[in-house]
């Protein structure tokens, strides 16, 4: 068993430094395939937004689509703008913004407008090209191996224009080996599914719903060095998560939008009586397992907010993301655990050179009340040098590493966190076809992460007293048909003890 166990992790760990960890479906491309020849309109459509209007106008007799073999009609002309009856000129900015209202679908690699001759004099046939894009997307590999978890694997994929009906169908899983840690017996599983619709009922707001399932196992330390992320020096217990959200999301801007939803969750928790921890001085201290016994609940309202300026959010080169998360769970609501969460996040991108591209990042959060564990801030939700959770699943009972020496390596989750990084990516190619680009990236930052008893008993002030480390990253970028990929020292690192 101890030789099979072993043999997995070797094979995990050889395939997550060759495949990478994390996948997340493309806004657009950096650089479109070339126009189609000419010769099928007579006036090309091509105006910028905030062009003055020119020349003869021209009534719209009839709309074309062409190139739509999987994409409904119906959903192109519900973003078109221009409708039968219309009349339009050579420099009409609605012809612009119909053009990036279909692009942001993210349904189509191109999309072309131009004008044929009517019936009559003076009407035009609008001609509307696409070129689809596939819309089943590979969001998320899962593949690892730690010490506690021999191995784990798992897919996150989607297909944004289901049956060509505009809905978006999304599923995904983790399965995790037998922890080799004392107290925690089977399979760690998680199960997702979500479904979106960005024409609710016929308006602008999108609708969601997700529906999730875990069976999960956590670990509490009770010896050892903070330092010493031995499976020996842990305790296992079981739990388990039922439940799902419904949200609705409305577009502000073309570049800003904010969402508000309600989620419920059932926990099932079977903890051990009086987990303790023991010291190198012999002293015990009561562990907080972030979880109340028996059968409870979770019971919220979310909000969200979103400012996306980035031309490309994959492989970016410009502008500005800014995103804030909101979570409210009262008792009044029926939820078992009282608390409050708030998230911040800022992303700035300059331009560096002909193919470089300097990235900012800041963020935080903080957790006021009693969240259940799943809900705190975990170490590996701030730091690609430890294994990150996944879909709620914690893998590891690696440390971070402490490199100020700040102790941080006690803490595994948290109340407060924040973390600032700044990335360079160098650009090498920009294509067509199946893979659309590459970058070469390198990322150093600093994070920090504290509960809320560090916070409360202290000998600092709290500036001194907050544990931070040292994170970083270095590795390759691929936006391809079917997703992002990355090939990352850190994806390595987060599954290796050292």
């Amino acid at each position: 068993m101890k030789a099979t166990a072993t043999a997995l992790r070797a094979t995990a760990l050889v395939l997550a430094g060759a495949l990478l960890c994390g996948a997340r479906a493309r806004a657009g491309a950096d650089e479109l395939p070339a126009e189609p020849a000419a010769g099928v309109a007579e006036a090309r459509l091509e105006a910028s937004a905030g062009l003055e209007l020119f020349g003869p106008s021209y009534r719209i007799q009839a709309v074309t689509v062409r190139g739509n073999r999987k994409t409904a009609r119906s959903l192109i002309m519900r973003d078109l703008l221009l409708h039968v009856g219309d009349l339009v000129t050579a420099g009409d900015p609605r012809v612009a913004e119909a053009r990036v209202r279909l692009l942001s679908l993210g349904y189509f690699l191109d999309v072309r407008l131009s004008l044929e001759k009517g019936a009559a004099r003076g009407d035009v046939i609008l001609v509307v090209e696409v070129v689809e894009r596939g819309t089943l997307i590979l969001n998320s590999i899962f593949l690892g191996s730690s010490e506690a978890t021999s191995f784990w694997g798992g897919l996150d994929g989607s297909d944004s224009n289901f049956l060509g009906r505009g809905v978006g169908v999304g599923a995904a899983f983790v399965i995790g080996s037998e922890p080799e840690v004392d107290g925690a017996s089977g399979l760690q599983q998680a199960y997702r599914l979500r479904v979106s619709d960005p024409s609710f009922v016929g308006s602008t707001a999108e609708a969601r719903v997700e529906l999730l399932y875990n069976r999960a196992v956590d670990f509490y330390r009770v010896s050892g060095r903070g330092s010493d992320g031995a499976p020996a020096n842990f305790r296992g217990f079981r739990y388990s998560r039922v439940g799902g959200a419904l949200g609705l999301g409305l577009d502000l801007s073309r570049t800003s939008r904010m969402a508000a939803g309600y989620r419920f969750e059932s926990v099932g928790a079977d903890l051990p009586d009086a987990p303790t921890q023991s010291f190198p001085d012999g002293s015990e201290a009561r562990v907080d397992l972030g979880l109340l016994p028996g059968r409870t609940t979770v019971s919220s309202l979310t909000g969200a907010f979103e400012l996306d300026t980035r031309p490309d959010p994959i492989l970016p080169r410009s502008g500005t993301k800014l995103a804030f998360t909101g979570e409210w769970a009262p008792r009044l609501l029926g939820s078992s655990y009282d608390f409050a969460k708030a998230t911040l996040s800022f992303e700035k991108w300059l331009r560096v050179g002909r193919r470089g591209a300097l990235g900012l990042r800041f963020g935080g959060g903080i957790i006021i009340g009693e969240a259940p564990s799943f809900d705190r801030f975990h170490v590996g939700d701030l730091t690609r040098l430890v294994a990150a959770r996944r879909l709620g699943l914690v893998m590891s009972t690696e440390p971070a590493r402490d490199f100020f020496g700040t102790d941080i390596d006690r803490q595994r989750y948290g109340v407060l966190a924040g973390l600032t990084s700044v990335e360079y990516a160098h650009r090498l190619f920009r294509r067509s076809g199946h893979l659309f680009g590459g970058d070469l990236f390198v990322g150093l930052g600093v994070f920090g992460l504290s509960d809320a008893d560090h916070l409360r008993v202290r000998d600092r002030d709290l500036a001194q007293a907050l544990p931070v480390d040292l994170t970083f990253d270095v590795g390759l970028r691929f936006d391809t048909y079917v997703g992002v990929f990355e090939l990352s020292l850190g994806n390595t690192l987060g599954r290796l003890p050292f």
